[in-house]
């Protein structure tokens, strides 16, 4: 907890720039977050092949009899260029060492996006023997696996396996396929003999047609079959089948035990769990009613958890944790042992997770657990949650400093208890220290982030910006662009800026939506955090870097266009807010994609008769853009940044590109991509704000290159000297082809 002395300092200064939780001056001395005392004490600080093989923990499996708590860990290996996957399992009560099951394997990745899927497994009745999903020699199938390497293949059908489910007796699995993998490769073949009719199906973002994404031991041809959802090519519908488990558990049996209370609500999966228990000891129902009606613009359900007595006399919750969307008001869990409600919430989207306790009954509340970390099931991308066996919460805890731990909290006492730590020797290494931050933008809108700072230094800083998500253990933002570990040890603070869903949800005084309005409000959160950091001797404001991914991507492109906020950036994407982004993702009239458009309030390029597009596309007022951009896209997204690089390079701006091959949105696939991306955005912000080299036999041309562009911006005078809102430029502005004249 933070002293006395801390808390009155932060009041103090919460005034300066709107901060309203840290005093800046005080940032380590008032608390740094998710930082094990060992980190800071002892050990050599962490290298950027440690980041990239920090191990992820996902896919906990809770036994039927509470007993057993089955887990992923995702390693990655950058010698190796491979990523692969290991079951392992523990018990819930007394800790022991994890047990292994199976071998590894490659992971699964969601089509297209190249995230690790979640693991797809299930215990048998008996609690004694993991069932799971993956890629093998026959494809995806349900396998079996034991301790010692032991895995057996239990459905080996000609068709790659979607989803199963073992029966209450323990005696079939359950199981759905498309097509057979014959099936789909022959329809493949002819459909490429024939001509690829394009309709929108046809992924027209940058890989090839055919043969562009590996799913287990072959190639596939992805196709869209949805706004977001891709499959393989000529998959078909769905058809359920089943098989007999075959054969004696290669797990010891041993005898059943009752089992013990597993009920609990994850609120983003609401649907599937429900919204609401039974708390027994006090006589009373408790559940999550939903509160107004859910935006168009933000389709998240908002809660209010409720207790109802016998008699019908409902009792609201009034604590701030009783209260929020599902992304805050995450898990509710009952604790029949002390008439407890349990809420795991997360104030703000900051990455924070707190346990509190609400009894119905009495009305009072406390704090459970509060170590500055997140606190979930693990998942690299799409929320799950912490597992609940009687009064243990088992978790996948991590913070900005603090790789990812399997923990088992006890919800009455708070007593964390260590079940697994795959990155023991990461976390004893020596992090600079970080601080969450939290302040508002002059509109009033609330921003958080975590703040690092070069250790052992008084001036003021170089700063890069990393976005748009913060949770966990520090790896560069979304999309793993640049890690903040590495910049500080450069000299170079970090501020990771996580981004407010609401945003997504204002409207003007029309009660119409704002045109990019959300991407503003994120420029807005930038610049209010540069210029309270400033004005506390932080950082030098005229070297700040950012860099994006994704939706952020759309909003740094957006800023460079439109602010001289910042000095250098990278995108980790090729995707912006401009027509070719638009021809590449929508090129037929009935697209799905069309819906992103809707989404930001902007019309088609092809119909823009207010002539929208000259106005806010960063391609189209290349000429405004003075801070060097580096493109670090996937393959599948390289030519979404081609109009933007082509503009900027012809309007005699500074750019550069390295593109993936073979990767998807994430660009995490193969380690040696991760490590490469990181390298590159590492010099290139290095090189811009601190004009420093970190050359090697392999940088060799790429500094080559990076001087000819610097010497080649010194000749033409590029570099802006403009207020901090940009001006008119002077300059004509390029038109990429097949755009309308103004």
């Amino acid at each position: 907890m933070p002293t006395k002395s801390c808390a009155m300092r932060r009041r103090t200064l919460s005034s300066v720039g709107r901060l309203r939780a840290v005093a800046v001056a005080g940032l380590i001395a008032c608390g740094a977050v998710g930082a094990p005392e060992v980190a800071a004490q002892s050990g050599n600080a962490p290298t950027l092949t440690d980041i990239v093989e920090a191990r992820s923990i996902d896919s906990l499996v809770l036994s039927p009899d509470g007993q057993r708590l089955a887990f992923r860990v995702i390693e990655r290996s950058v010698a190796r260029n491979s990523t692969t996957a290991q079951w392992y399992w523990v018990p819930m009560g007394e800790p022991a060492a994890p047990v292994a099951l199976g071998s590894p394997t490659e992971p699964m990745w969601v089509p297209l996006f190249d995230f690790i899927e979640n693991g797809d497994a299930q215990w048998d009745p008996g609690s004694t023997t993991l069932y799971v999903r993956q890629a093998g020699r026959h494809g995806i199938q349900v396998h079996r696996l034991g301790p010692q390497g032991a895995d057996r293949t239990v459905t080996e059908d000609p068709a790659d396996v979607v989803s199963f489910s073992i029966s209450d007796d323990g005696k079939t699995i359950s199981y759905k396929t498309r097509n057979t993998r014959e099936a789909i490769a022959n329809a493949a073949i002819l459909e490429q003999r024939m001509g690829i009719h394009l309709d929108r199906t046809l992924v027209t973002d940058g890989l090839p047609l055919i043969n562009n994404f590996r799913i287990g031991g072959s190639m596939a041809s992805l196709r869209r079959s949805g706004p977001s959802e891709v499959l393989p090519g000529h998959s078909g519908a769905l058809a359920t089948k089943s098989v007999a488990i075959p054969g004696r558990d290669p797990v010891q049996d041993r005898p059943a035990k009752a089992s013990v209370d597993q009920r609990s609500v994850y609120t983003s999966l609401s649907a599937e769990t429900g919204l609401g228990f039974k708390l027994a000891s006090q006589r009373t129902a408790v559940s999550l009613e939903t509160v107004g009606a859910m935006s168009k613009l933000l389709p998240v359900p908002k809660y209010e958890l409720t207790a109802t007595s016998e008699a019908g006399v409902k009792s609201p919750c009034r604590e701030v944790f009783c209260v929020g969307f599902s992304y805050a008001l995450r898990q509710v869990v009952p604790n029949e042992s002390n008439g407890e409600i349990v809420v795991l919430y997360e104030a703000d989207e900051a990455g924070r997770s707190v346990l509190y306790g609400w009894n119905p009954l009495t009305g009072r509340s406390r704090t459970i657990y509060d170590h500055r970390t997140a606190l979930d099931g693990g998942s690299s991308y799409a929320g799950s949650p912490c597992r609940r066996s009687g009064r243990y919460l088992a978790c996948v805890e991590a913070g900005p400093t603090q790789p990812p731990e399997l923990v088992r909290i006890d919800m009455e006492t708070g007593e964390r208890v260590t079940l697994s730590d795959p990155n023991r020797s990461l976390a004893r290494k020596a992090f600079a220290a970080a601080e969450l931050l939290s302040w508002t933008d002059e509109s009033g809108r609330p921003a958080n982030g975590v703040l690092m700072r070069p250790k052992g230094a008084s001036t003021r800083h170089p700063l890069v910006i990393t976005t748009y998500r913060c949770r966990g253990f520090l790896q560069g933002g979304t999309g793993s662009v640049v890690p903040e570990h590495i910049l500080v040890q450069r000299g170079i603070a970090t501020l990771c800026v996580n981004t407010r869903s609401e945003n997504i949800a204002e409207r003007g005084p029309d009660g119409h939506e704002i045109l990019l309005g959300v991407h503003k409000a994120s420029i807005e959160s930038y610049r209010s955090a540069i210029n309270l950091l400033s004005r506390s001797g932080v950082i030098d404001p005229a070297k700040v870097g950012i860099s994006g991914h994704s939706y952020s991507s759309n909003v740094v492109a957006y800023a460079l266009s439109n602010t001289n906020l910042f000095a250098a950036a990278t995108l980790g994407t090729g995707v912006t807010i401009d027509p070719n982004t638009y021809y590449l993702t929508a090129p037929v009239p009935d697209s799905w994609r069309k819906s992103v458009l809707r989404s930001m309030a902007l019309p088609e390029p092809t119909k823009d008769t207010s002539k929208v597009w000259n106005h806010i596309s960063p391609s189209l007022n290349a000429g405004k853009i003075t801070a060097p951009v580096l493109f670090l896209p996937p393959e599948n997204e390289y030519l979404f940044g081609l109009q933007l690089y082509t503009s900027l390079r012809d309007a005699g701006g500074i750019a550069d590109m390295y593109i993936f091959p073979g990767e998807g949105h994430s660009a995490g696939r193969e380690p040696m991509h991760r490590y490469w991306r990181y390298r590159r955005a590492l010099d290139w912000f290095a090189f811009w704000l601190t004009q420093r080299e970190y050359a090697s036999p392999d940088t060799v041309d790429q500094y080559r290159g990076w001087r000819e562009l610097r010497e080649a911006r010194n000749v033409t005078g590029h570099l802006s000297t403009q207020s901090p809102e940009k001006g008119v430029s002077t300059r004509i502005q390029p038109r990429p082809p097949h755009q309308p004249d103004s």
